[in-house]
């Protein structure tokens, strides 16, 4: 991939506390970021967006999500929760524009609740957000937990291991034409639940 644009890489924002706010949002070109101990109250949540932006490719490479607390997680961002920038508070992973817009998320040890969750959006290009680590989180009162988007191979590579779930009615919910190589669930029972 060649792209001609600005380039953000080696971020780390640590410990930050947002409320009543919209996303905290990588909005294309970010490489090797960490976003540790974050913790978010009525937000939009955390936006990983690799993307065609003004004409440019600007990808989202090597992002780690980590240690970070999304609770009360109905957003409400004009007009109440029907407009289409509200809904529910989550970590959404965004590729479109372009095969390999995002890569390489790891979401780690976060705790999301109150109708928080874990989220892929790609576009319409295979492998639009891919090679995603979701591990050892804990989430607690949701629709989905985790929920998979696109068909094929637009989201693709993701090993979905050893999450915790307490009153959530689906764990893991990909959409029915997503392939079924996309992804893998692995719950061997080895990192204990953090309280």
């Amino acid at each position: 991939m060649i792209s001609i644009t600005t380039i953000r890489k080696n971020l780390f924002y640590i410990n930050n506390e947002v409320s009543d706010a919209g996303a905290f949002q990588f909005y294309g070109s970010v490489q090797n970021a960490v976003i540790s101990g974050l913790t978010m109250r009525r937000c939009n949540g955390i936006v990983g967006r690799g993307s065609l932006l003004y004409h440019g490719k600007q990808p989202e490479w090597y992002i780690d999500i980590v240690n970070c607390q999304l609770s009360e997680g109905n957003y409400s961002h004009w007009f109440g929760t029907n407009d289409r920038h509200s809904g529910f508070q989550s970590i959404n992973l965004i590729g479109n524009g372009n095969s390999g817009m995002n890569i390489g998320t790891l979401l780690r040890r976060n705790h999301l609740s109150d109708f928080s969750y874990i989220r892929t959006s790609p576009g319409g290009n295979p492998n639009s957000v891919t090679d995603v680590i979701i591990d050892d989180n804990t989430i607690r009162i949701a629709k989905n937990a985790i929920s998979l988007g696109g068909t094929g191979s637009q989201t693709s590579n993701v090993l979905i291991h050893n999450n915790h779930y307490s009153d959530v009615e689906q764990q893991v919910e990909a959409n029915v034409n997503l392939n079924s190589k996309a992804y893998l669930i692995l719950n061997d029972g080895i990192s204990p639940a953090l309280k």
